[in-house]
């Protein structure tokens, strides 16, 4: 590819536009066969490919682009010039002047609030239905929902699902009691860090609830997890997980995680499916793992809405 081949960029989310305004260079800090990850200090901006999707941090290119720049992708270390209306990388320079600014869709309005145990307990439990079928033994979101084997034949994923299952269990707890307003100590985040790579997957689900509190109106609740994550995740997990959980404290995520969320709440079915596959293309399990904070954070609201059985 020629030096300096210019590329434009389709689309980009907040987080990734506020990144070229704050910073005039960077460093890259990951590159994957479908995108690479720009690193100014506490801040991330992903520029990849069409297929990883829209979301707060990514800025995204046609695919043909791409796969041209992927020809000589920079290395980690490498740096990047930003300028107003550029992003030099390598070889490229990505034109940021017709990107469109994504954002997510406002959440579904709910009705009184009697809509939260009566449908979404049903719609949570088709969800259940898709992953049993489509959803890999890897990561958490079988633990979440308690579909996880038994015998499951990677000593990795079942020491992971040994730890991380107590800590979702107290999660779960802390959250319901929140929404009902019965709960006076810190919000347990010991999810930080949990699991491997870039996002572990503990931090993802991390990410799903406070995403899907912010979808229920919940802003106290959100307020409270995100004060205890942030105390604690600079020396918990990696710099990238931090800057993934700030956005979904602002109650962005992708937008396919947004669409699921949606369509639970919306109890549409057809559409929660499609979305379930899009999260299933995120990463090795953060699609999942996003997934399954959702729906832990959407059962906490169920439960928490639902009349205790008479003794």
């Amino acid at each position: 590819m020629p030096r300096a081949a210019h590329i434009r960029l389709l689309a980009w989310g907040a987080h990734a536009a506020r990144f070229v305004r704050r910073h005039d260079s960077a460093r890259v800090a990951a590159v994957f066969a479908r995108s690479l990850y720009l690193q100014a200090g506490a801040d991330f901006l992903c520029i990849g490919a069409e297929g990883i999707g829209l979301g707060p941090l990514n800025a995204t290119v046609q695919t043909d682009d791409w796969e041209h720049f992927a020809s000589a992708l920079p290395a980690p270390g490498d740096r990047a010039d930003l300028g107003s209306r550029d992003v030099m990388v390598g070889r490229a320079v990505f034109d940021t002047t017709g990107a469109l600014s994504w954002s997510p869709p406002a959440w579904p309005a709910r009705k009184n609030g009697d809509d939260i145990p009566r449908r979404l307990a049903a719609t949570l439990r088709a969800l259940q239905d898709l992953v049993r079928e489509r959803a890999p033994g890897a990561g958490l979101v079988r633990a979440t929902l308690g579909l996880a084997s038994q015998e499951d034949g990677d000593p990795a994923v079942a020491r992971l699902r040994r730890t991380a299952g107590p800590r979702i269990a107290a999660l779960a707890e802390w959250m319901q009691r929140r929404l009902q307003g019965a709960v006076s100590h810190p919000a347990p985040v010991d999810l930080l860090g949990l699991g491997p790579g870039l996002t572990p997957s503990g931090d993802d689900l991390l990410g799903g609830a406070l995403i899907a509190l912010r979808a229920i109106g919940r802003a106290d609740a959100v307020q409270d997890l995100d004060w205890q994550i942030a105390s604690e995740a600079a020396g918990a997990t990696t710099p990238l997980s931090c800057a993934f959980l700030r956005a979904a404290a602002d109650g962005l995520g992708c937008a396919s995680l947004h669409g699921a969320i949606a369509a639970l709440l919306e109890d549409d079915r057809s559409a929660l499916a499609g979305d379930v596959d899009a999260l299933g293309r995120i990463g090795h399990t953060s699609g999942w793992d996003a997934l399954a904070g959702a729906a832990l954070a959407l059962q906490a609201a169920v439960a928490a809405r639902t009349p205790a059985p008479a003794q």
